[in-house]
């Protein structure tokens, strides 16, 4: 009860700034009514690209299910850098998920026009690591995983690391975590509204 009414403090002083917009959960689920219709042959770009690194590794999974204890394993290697929470992806997920429309557009480019998405990733991942030295790169930020087709359209060759923990656990603990307020965050805000929003994520 002392966590509800917690949260719910900070869902009613964040609410004003979602009014009219898609929530994260509606979004995750309009995106796997997509992605379930979708040709797969759009979305296994032929591995093509260069990537800075020799291995590219995308540590995802939902919140509180393991992400930070694996990355800080994974970045003890010698070999491994690692980036930890920076949404490098922003440019091209605005761009592409806002909308149906959109993901089809992303859907049907080829190498050469993916090349500018990759460079903004890579700009954002430069501003935060500015020299990646290691042949691995892992980059750790949980709530990509949203955003895995795009991943697969630009970085083809990319490692992919799903951390799975006990959905109850999982859902419990972003319950009771105090997070930052944003659109993802927001559905932390309630027991009921965090365990349908891991569904959303975990189906999509």
């Amino acid at each position: 009860a002392a966590y509800g009414a917690s949260k719910a403090l900070q869902r009613d002083g964040f609410a004003a700034a979602m009014a009219g917009l898609e929530t994260v959960r509606a979004r995750e689920i309009r995106l796997g009514e997509y992605f379930r219709r979708a040709d797969p042959a759009h979305w296994q770009a032929a591995p093509s690209s260069q990537t800075e690194v020799r291995t590219h590794v995308f540590l995802v999974g939902f919140p509180r299910s393991g992400t930070t204890l694996l990355e800080q394993v994974l970045a003890a290697h010698p070999d491994v850098a690692s980036l930890q929470e920076r949404a490098c992806l922003t440019d091209s997920a605005v761009e592409f998920f806002g909308s149906d429309a959109d993901l089809d557009r992303l859907a049907g480019l080829n190498d050469a026009e993916l090349q500018p998405w990759r460079a903004a990733y890579w700009k954002r991942v430069a501003e935060s690591e500015p020299a990646i030295t290691k042949t691995i790169f892992v980059d750790k930020m949980p709530l990509n995983a949203v955003f895995l087709p795009l991943i697969a359209k630009l970085f083809p060759r990319a490692k992919i690391l799903l951390a799975l923990r006990d959905p109850r656990d999982a859902v419990l603990s972003c319950f009771r975590r105090r997070f930052a307020m944003n659109a993802g965050m927001m559905e932390f805000t309630g027991l009921d509204t965090t365990a349908a929003y891991y569904i959303a994520v975990m189906s999509l």
